[in-house]
């Protein structure tokens, strides 16, 4: 998985490690929000496992 802005290049190098097996799990750890991040996606589902990313501020 890969968080983006909107230029589609990846923020803060913001990118889990690959899967090997069917089922396993992949996760990004201490990330930091910021208005730059638009969308997270899936790098072998682009199609189906993409997201918008909202930032909100109180």
């Amino acid at each position: 998985m890969e968080i983006r802005n909107e230029d589609g290049d990846v923020v803060e190098d913001y990118q889990s490690d690959d899967v090997e097996a069917e089922g396993e799990e992949a996760m990004i750890e201490g990330v930091t929000a910021t208005e730059e991040m638009t969308t997270y996606i899936c790098q072998y589902h682009e199609s189906t496992q993409v997201g918008d990313i909202t930032i909100e501020t109180e």
